[in-house]
C-alpha cells in the first residue's frame, strides 16, 4: 500500500509515518512539505491509495488541492489533517470528497483507529460537535484482541454507514451522519 504524506512539518510527518507503519508494515510512504512537492508525487505515482494532506501548506490552500484531486485522482482516499478541528473546516473537507478529517491534537489510538476506520473502506461521518469524540467511541475497543478489535472497528464503520435519517432524524443542510469526526 502506498501513502503520500503532505505535511509541512517534519515531526508531523515523521509522526505519521511511524502510525501507517505500524497500521501496514509493507506500507510505501512519500512524503512532501509543499503542494508543488505533492503534485509532482502524486503525478509520478500513480498507485497511491492514500494521501494525508495538511489543511495548511506554505505554498497552498489544502481545500483547492483536494478539490483538484478528487477532480483528477478519484480513486486516492484523501485525509485531512488540521490544528483546527473547527466543524465548518470539517464539514467542507467531507463535502470536498475526503474520506477523513484528523485533528493534529488526536490522542495517537484517535489517529489509529481514524487510519483503520479508512483503509477498511470506512468514510467519515458528519460531526455534529465542534470537537472530536472518537476516541471516546473507540475507548471499549482498546482492550480487545487484535482480530476483535478488527471485527469490532468493522462494526463501527459500518455503523457510520447508516444515514442519520434511519436513526434518530436528519439534517437536510449538511445530511449529517454519526457523532463525531476523524
Amino acid at each position: 500500500m502506498k501513502f503520500l504524506l503532505i505535511d509541512d512539518h517534519v515531526l508531523i510527518r515523521e509522526a505519521l509515518r511511524g502510525v501507517l507503519k505500524e497500521l501496514r508494515r509493507d506500507a510505501t510512504v512519500l512524503e512532501a512539505a509543499t503542494c508543488r512537492q505533492a503534485e509532482q508525487l502524486v503525478e509520478e505515482h500513480g498507485d497511491l491509495e492514500v494521501i494525508l494532506l495538511d489543511l495548511n501548506l506554505p505554498d497552498g490552500d489544502g481545500f483547492r488541492v483536494l478539490a483538484q484531486w478528487r477532480e483528477h485522482h478519484p480513486a486516492i482516499s484523501i485525509v485531512l489533517l488540521s490544528a483546527s478541528s473547527d466543524r465548518d473546516n470539517v464539514v467542507r473537507a467531507l463535502d470536498l470528497g475526503a474520506v477523513g478529517f484528523i485533528p493534529k491534537s488526536a490522542q495517537r489510538a484517535v489517529m489509529v483507529g481514524a487510519l483503520e476506520l479508512v483503509l477498511s473502506g470506512g468514510k467519515a461521518p458528519r460531526p455534529r460537535h465542534t470537537r472530536c469524540d472518537l476516541f471516546e467511541q473507540l475507548q471499549p475497543f482498546r482492550a480487545q484482541t487484535v482480530f476483535e478489535h478488527h471485527k469490532a472497528a468493522a462494526g463501527l464503520s459500518q455503523a457510520f454507514y447508516k444515514p442519520r435519517a434511519d436513526r434518530i432524524g436528519h439534517d437536510h443542510k449538511y445530511g449529517r451522519h454519526g457523532s463525531g469526526c476523524l
